[in-house]
């Protein structure tokens, strides 16, 4: 899948979200699903891939710091060894940014540069 396909495809979910606040999004590298990047409304977070069951080690302290540039953190900070997401709260404002930075992530999280995005509505 081409970065504009994936684009135009993370836009249409966003508009839906949008229209539907209490929906949740899940956004997903389909070769590798530990690899993603979930909405709930515009509550978001990043795979932190820091859960016994990853097939993906946990995200390097670089990965984290370039997500950290993005806007995102780690609620439970750093040094925590816990499962938790690297999260952001977006506005709505936002939405027009919010396809990009999406795809940032990806590639932070090492996805292909051609990767399938995998898309569940909840």
């Amino acid at each position: 899948m081409f970065t504009e396909d994936r684009r135009k495809l993370i836009v249409e979910q966003m508009n839906h979200l949008a229209n539907n606040p209490n929906a949740t999004i899940i956004f997903s590298d389909s070769a590798q699903p530990d690899n993603y990047v979930q909405f709930a409304g515009l509550y978001c977070e990043v795979s932190s891939r820091r859960w016994k069951k990853a097939k993906l080690p946990p995200l390097s302290p670089g990965q984290i710091d370039q997500l950290a540039a993005l806007g995102f953190t780690d609620p439970g900070g750093r040094k925590r060894k816990s499962a938790n997401n690297l999260v952001r709260e977006f506005t709505t404002t936002d939405l027009d940014i919010i396809p990009g930075i999406v795809e940032q992530c990806f590639q932070i999280l090492d996805s292909h540069s051609n990767f399938d995005l995998s898309v569940q509505l909840f």
